[in-house]
């Protein structure tokens, strides 16, 4: 998320923030971001799911 999507994005709650807090705020989601789409682009998510269902674990 650029800087202008993420001001009309969050208008009038974190808008009153100071510059630098906003970005690092916007930093720590884009970064969250990042790491959910390589795990879902890397097929991590499909692995953790089939563990997770596996018949046998759930006796």
């Amino acid at each position: 998320m650029n800087a202008a999507q993420f001001s009309k994005t969050f208008k009038g709650t974190l808008s009153k923030l100071k510059p630098s807090t906003r970005g690092t705020i916007n930093r720590g989601i884009n970064s969250g971001i990042d790491e959910i789409n390589s795990t879902v682009g890397s097929g991590e998510v499909m692995f953790d799911a089939i563990d997770f269902l596996k018949p046998e674990d759930k006796e």
